[in-house]
């Protein structure tokens, strides 16, 4: 877990189970970038002499960069190149205004024929965050006021599983705005096991029949 010890981060535990929990930070956070949520990302996990996720790039690591996450990097709105959604109050927003990215918070516009999610955008106001860690788990809040009509909450929990053998992370995302928000999400779960880079060693079985 040592790669991780000099960024902000919660340790959240339940029975055997360890979670190194990465916090939105934005000076000095571990992700500052304008594409995945900053908040809660789970970098590393620790069960019963196992070892889950940890940095997917070779260092050095750079904060700011758009893809240099860890474990559990979650996003919305990812764009048009993949068939979704652009960020909320991208397609009004005209070249040099703000939009909305759910969970990095105010992206400024740049001239291309539409959003592009491997793009480095400005941006021009991080989100803030409420952050609360409990008895096993930890939970995270993101208020975003109005923004041409759009003003949304989200609200992010990460839990530990009662016998302490996995966890879930739950989300909740509330329009107060005036506009309809229509987005997608997903989540990249860069997953190393036992600090292993995904290799011949990896076997995966699934239940159905791959075409």
């Amino acid at each position: 877990m040592g790669e991780f010890d000099s960024w902000p981060h919660e340790i959240v535990r339940r029975g055997d189970l360890r979670l190194t929990v990465l916090l939105p930070d934005p000076v000095r956070g571990y992700y500052r970038g304008p594409r995945f949520d900053w908040s809660g990302m789970v970098a590393w996990a620790e069960w019963r002499g196992h070892t889950y996720f940890g940095s997917w790039r070779e260092p050095p690591h750079r904060p700011r960069a758009n893809d240099d996450a860890a474990g559990t990097a979650e996003e919305f709105g990812m764009g048009p190149l993949t068939g979704n959604p652009p960020p909320v109050g991208y397609d009004e927003a005209g070249v040099g205004e703000e939009f909305l990215k759910i969970g990095v918070g105010r992206l400024v516009k740049v001239p291309g024929p539409g959003y592009s999610f491997g793009a480095l955008y400005e941006i021009s106001q991080p989100a803030s965050w409420d952050v609360r860690p409990g008895d096993g788990r930890i939970a995270f809040t993101q208020y975003e006021r109005g923004l041409r009509g759009h003003a949304f909450l989200y609200r992010k929990a990460i839990a530990i599983d009662p016998d302490g053998a996995g966890f879930t992370i739950s989300r909740a995302l509330e329009n107060h705005g005036t506009v309809a928000i229509e987005q997608t999400h997903y989540c990249h779960n860069f997953l190393r096991i036992d600090d292993l880079p995904i290799g011949p060693s990896y076997v995966m079985d699934l239940p159905f029949r791959v075409l």
